[in-house]
């Protein structure tokens, strides 16, 4: 999954994107988003909230983790189940686009910002190197090959996750 500012940064003008959506070798999924086409018959009707983080994370290059409930609950840490459908993902990033909100995700996705602190990276630490002060603010943990998902820092004891 790819928006129209990572094509044009690659030299796919707008023209050239809708030639290739005409020709099937782009399929439009929003306003100024696209995917590969997928070899199924019939187009799902929602997309996997997963594969778009992972596209806007790793292709895309937007910096944003998920945190809150949704890392406590990919860390199997979750204490309560949720009552009535699929809890919210909550995404923290800076300059997130205007388009996530317009995806037929399979979530509903909350977006907060990470201005909390002065230093966006405070506390981050990807794949067991930190990047600024353990103990203070978000950490963030590998799911994976380098997947930027966030935890919480245990408050006793600075650099350790719960």
């Amino acid at each position: 999954m790819v928006d129209s500012a990572w094509l044009e940064r690659h030299e796919i003008s707008r023209f050239l994107a809708r030639k290739y959506v005409d020709h099937d070798w782009l399929e439009r999924v929003a306003r100024g988003v696209f995917r590969r086409p997928t070899p199924t018959v019939t187009s799902p009707d929602t997309f996997d909230w997963k594969i778009c983080l992972l596209s806007m994370q790793h292709i895309m290059g937007y910096k944003l983790h998920v945190g809150g409930m949704t890392a406590l609950t990919l860390h199997g840490y979750r204490h309560y189940l949720p009552l009535g459908g699929n809890s919210p993902v909550w995404l923290y990033g800076v300059g997130l686009p205007n388009w996530l909100h317009e995806l037929p995700l399979n979530v509903k996705l909350q977006t907060r910002n990470v201005s909390l602190f002065a230093d966006p990276t405070l506390g981050m630490m990807t794949e067991g190197k930190s990047t600024g002060q353990p103990g203070l603010g978000p950490t963030a943990v590998g799911l994976g090959t380098g997947n930027l998902l966030a935890g919480t820092c245990h408050p006793r004891s600075p650099g350790r996750t719960t």
